[in-house]
């Protein structure tokens, strides 16, 4: 995920927080970090996506150009984020590879100016999105 944001961001790693180290408040700790940087997330839910389906947010689209793409890794039982284009993978940070199991899509997170309004088949979030506990992180 870190890595995945670091490419994207086109700065070093290790400028980077390592986000999964926090537990369940890691989307709480990418949306304070990004709002130290004047950045939000726009999050989407493609039509098949677990995610949006679960969480009832109802977005569906994929984003034009470069994006945080999550799902299933192809090395466990667990999620994984890779860096997409316009939908499509373009590379795993992992030094295995593989992508997304079965290229399953759970969700789209493109880094997104603060301010920019909600793209079409999208929602951006930013940190008035989090909770006052989250806000803590």
């Amino acid at each position: 995920m870190s890595a995945c944001i670091a490419s994207i961001l086109d700065i070093p790693l290790s400028e980077v927080p390592y986000f999964v180290g926090m537990g369940e408040r890691w989307f709480a700790g990418i949306i304070s970090w990004l709002r130290e940087r004047n950045l939000c997330i726009a999050r989407y839910h493609p039509r098949c996506g677990r995610v949006g389906a679960e969480a009832g947010l109802g977005f569906e689209g994929i984003p034009k150009g470069w994006s945080l793409m999550s799902g299933p890794s192809v090395r466990g039982s667990w999620g994984h984020m890779v860096v997409a284009f316009d939908g499509q993978l373009f590379h795993d940070p992992h030094p295995e590879g593989g992508g997304l199991k079965d290229n399953i899509v759970w969700d789209y997170m493109q880094i997104v100016p603060h301010g920019t309004p909600d793209p079409e088949g999208g929602y951006v979030l930013d940190w008035t999105d989090l909770t006052e506990e989250e806000q803590q992180t």
